[in-house]
């Protein structure tokens, strides 16, 4: 499609969202700002190692957050951006960001819709490059500035008993800002994608199916062009109330072979069983895969008390695939979760590097958790394997956190958090890193909330360090979702409580 055909597409769908919008019920809008501001000691503000003289010092910090919820019968819109900014010390002006805006619509009932999503960010460059918890340390070493963007046109109809879907997806990746010290290339990109599929409707059919096909572009910036079509069939049996056999067979490119022209060269096939009892649901599935053999699964289970929720899945990507901002909200406009995470934009975890390259991932996912009238106790698991294709070298993450929260009083609580971590990167000798934290909330009145923390960071990468901080600060919500649930701290460097 040449450009002025691609100027005349992208003006007829923005014009068919604005018609949308213009009929849109506006009435259900929620808006809820916040503003905070700290003081923050630390006996190790330059994160030198064990070695060096420390520098202890006090630093204020001023935040401010905007949550925008719309909700009408056909456009949902969810905005969250908040900013971080040191009011005085060494790094005074320093400025920190994360926004994400979600924006959904349905142009013509029942047939065409509009997904669109945009978020922006800091992270990591490369976990072996010095970290800065909670951003109040010199960031300029660690950290890039991530923005990135995706519009999904769709038609979607249900003919009868069968479900169809097609969708062509466009977006783009960009880093804005260059740390001092990279030690991998990081590259803009551009993604396309193309998908069409069938599916039937009755979940309680003695026999469910779905068909589907997909074309995947990533396009760096440096000319690097990869291409992935798959293709798939999968079907479920139903045997017994609760019980479906599951079979799945596959076409794809093979991704071992780098380059743009795709194809459907490599076939792929698994089998197994979903179980669901009342609490919860086992699925299972392995079988033949490109790189051998392949395994998908999962587990939940939702008790009085205890809530279990563990996953594991391999599939093959790229950077790029991680950061775009698929549209994370159903048709009610709540948002998607997967393992309790929020489906966002971004890495999950402050360990994977920003590399303009294709993986293979291999990735565990998993929470337990007690839940009491007062108490909860949470051990959150992972481990996941990167298997770089064009470097050929692979990174490995194995962690846990574990997090204890307890209600104090109509208007007190307190959590402890922490957080043990294994990385190796590209085969080299693994280092370790500890975090712990200990968090009080007290809630004044109905707007204006208490929060004190105190915490340590043990972080080996290539200058490892220790540092120790304490920070005491007021939050205070306007808006008419005022008095919302406390906001959860932000910890070494990355957004940690919505990840994809």
């Amino acid at each position: 499609m040449n450009t002025r055909k691609r100027r005349a597409a992208g003006l007829a769908v923005a014009a068919a969202v604005a018609a949308a919008l213009s009929q849109a019920a506006w009435a259900e809008l929620q808006i809820t700002p916040t503003l905070g501001v700290s003081e923050t000691w630390t006996d190790n503000y330059f994160l030198v190692g064990s070695d060096q003289p420390k520098n202890d010092q006090l630093v204020t910090r001023g935040n401010a957050e905007l949550v925008v919820l719309q909700q009408s019968e056909r456009v949902r819109t969810r905005l969250k951006y908040d900013i971080d900014t040191v009011l005085n010390g060494p790094e005074k002006g320093a400025l920190f960001q994360d926004g994400r805006l979600d924006l959904g619509t349905e142009v013509l009932r029942d047939w065409f819709f509009v997904d669109a999503a945009g978020a922006y960010g800091q992270y990591s460059v490369d976990p072996r490059v010095r970290r800065n918890p909670d951003h109040i340390f010199p960031s300029d070493e660690s950290l890039t500035d991530v923005g990135s963007g995706s519009v999904t046109p769709a038609l979607r109809h249900n003919f009868g008993g069968v479900h169809f879907d097609a969708s062509y997806t466009a977006g783009a990746v960009r880093y804005s800002r260059l740390p001092d010290s990279v030690v991998t290339q990081i590259e803009d990109s551009r993604y396309r994608s193309t998908s069409a599929g069938l599916a039937s409707l009755d979940a309680d059919a003695k026999l469910s199916w779905s068909a589907s096909y997909q074309e995947q572009r990533v396009i760096y910036d440096s000319g690097l062009k990869v291409a992935h079509d798959l293709a798939g069939l999968d079907l479920a049996l139903r045997v017994a109330p609760s019980l479906r056999l599951l079979a799945h067979g596959g076409l794809e490119s093979d991704p071992r072979r780098i380059d743009d022209t795709g194809g459907l060269d490599q076939s792929s096939w698994q089998g197994g069983f979903a179980w669901k009892y009342e609490r919860g649901e086992l699925r299972l599935i392995a079988g033949q895969g490109v790189y051998g053999n392949s395994y998908d699964g999962s587990l939940t289970m939702s008790g009085r008390i205890v809530k279990v929720d563990v996953g594991y899945h391999e599939q093959t990507t790229t950077q790029t695939e991680e950061f775009l901002p698929y549209l994370a909200t159903d048709s009610a406009g709540n948002l998607v979760t997967v393992g309790g995470n929020a489906v966002l934009s971004g890495i999950d975890d402050p360990f994977g590097q920003l590399a303009p390259d294709v993986f293979h991932q291999q990735r565990l996912r998993g929470r337990v958790a007690l839940v009491g009238r007062l108490t909860e106790i949470e051990l959150a698991f992972r481990s996941e394997r990167r298997s770089y294709l064009i470097s050929g070298t692979s990174d490995r993450v194995h962690g846990a956190n574990v997090t204890l929260s307890r209600t104090l009083g109509p208007r007190s609580r307190a959590q402890i958090d922490a957080r043990y971590d294994t990385v190796s990167v590209q085969g080299a000798q693994p280092f370790h890193d500890q975090a712990y934290s200990f968090t009080f909330y007290r809630q004044i009145g109905q707007r204006v909330q208490l929060i004190a923390t105190a915490s340590r960071a043990s972080l080996s990468s290539t200058n490892p360090y220790i540092a120790n901080w304490v920070a005491l600060g007021l939050q205070m919500s306007f808006g008419r979702a005022g008095g919302s649930a406390p906001p959860a701290p932000r910890t070494m460097g990355v957004p940690a409580t919505e990840s994809r």
